[in-house]
């Protein structure tokens, strides 16, 4: 099946009151608990797959997770498993979308990394669609090193991503709400492989792959491809690339950050709004893409962050909302009847 969320880093200063309108909406808790497992060499992580298995509440599910057709969408099989202590099944996965991966593994998988969170969950109608809200609140875990993890997921269980969205736009203005595309498993991968590297006793760990910018990507628009295709490939690249930097320059990450990291993010950030309003330029006619407003908030904003790249600008309701509507647009026209 196909999972499609929003995930939303939750700032320190908007928790209680958050936490508070989900109980007092009818929220029930639960406690999750993971392990994530890989090869030594990350080969699953490579290929943007995740595999665990989770404790939730009573019940063991073994999940897998990967790539959908945009960076909101993934492919998600679950499985329920029996017993207190159940070990990985692969051959759940035969004739699956993912059994040539775990067919094609050279090397053994290996418990990486670990997941404690406590979940504050809720589910919602809005129109004729059913969000599920997710609050998580916990730690992710490899070795000696831990991570806090504080974020609202909304994922859409049936209807229209319009909706979604929609909701998406209302908490993120009322709780000061920031988008990370970043999954529990790509924070945990990068973890498990500081952890691995700090291996002289008393050497302290280096967290600078959690800060790397993400520098782009951005593929030529390929002609021999229909234009809308051509687009999505272009423009998920470069939002990408965009809302990446600004999750980190946002702050998300609770690491201290060297000056010149800001201004690095906020130089690719700047490219990544570069790209897509190439993109928008070249496309926009054909597509009937909505240029002109869009593309006067692109270079606003490409103007600001030239002048103050800083984390104020970077988590300002105004400049996400403004990412998630980029983003609502991209993912309607993958998906038209949405």
């Amino acid at each position: 099946m196909l999972e499609r969320e929003l995930k939303l880093h939750v700032p320190a200063r908007h928790r209680l009151a958050l936490e508070n309108a989900l109980r007092e909406a009818g929220g029930s808790e639960l406690l999750l608990r993971a392990q994530y497992f890989d090869t030594q060499d990350n080969d699953l992580a490579k290929s943007g797959i995740a595999l665990r298995l989770r404790l939730e509440g009573h019940q063991w599910m073994q999940t897998a997770k990967a790539p959908g057709p945009d960076d909101l969408t993934r492919l998600e099989l679950n499985h329920a498993r029996a017993g207190l202590d159940p070990k990985l099944d692969l051959a759940l996965y035969r004739d699956t979308p993912l059994e040539h991966v775990f067919t094609q593994l050279e090397k053994p998988l290996m418990l990486r990394y670990e997941t404690s969170v406590q979940r504050l969950a809720l589910r919602h109608g809005i129109g004729d669609s059913q969000i599920e809200f997710a609050f998580d609140r916990g730690v992710i875990k490899s070795g000696p090193l831990t991570l806090p993890l504080c974020e609202l997921e909304l994922e859409q269980i049936s209807g229209r991503a319009d909706d979604l969205f929609a909701l998406g736009q209302q908490w993120m203005r009322r709780y000061g709400l920031i988008l990370d595309l970043r999954s529990k498993a790509e924070r945990g991968s990068i973890l498990a492989r500081i952890a691995l590297s700090a291996t002289a006793p008393g050497q302290a760990p280096d967290f600078l792959p959690l800060l790397q910018a993400r520098r782009t990507q951005a593929p030529a628009p390929d002609t021999r491809l229909p234009a809308r295709q051509a687009y999505q490939r272009c423009a998920n690249e470069c939002l990408n690339q965009i809302i990446r930097n600004a999750t980190l320059l946002a702050g998300v990450e609770p690491l201290d950050t060297h000056p010149d990291l800001r201004f690095e993010y906020a130089a690719q950030l700047r490219l990544g709004i570069q790209g897509l309003r190439a993109c928008r330029k070249q496309f926009g006619q054909p597509l009937r893409l909505d240029n002109a407003a869009r593309d006067t908030e692109l270079g606003e904003y490409f103007d600001l962050f030239g002048r103050e790249p800083g984390q104020e600008l970077a988590s300002s309701a105004a400049f996400q909302s403004c990412l998630l509507a980029l983003l609502a647009d991209l993912v309607a026209l993958g998906d038209p009847g949405s």
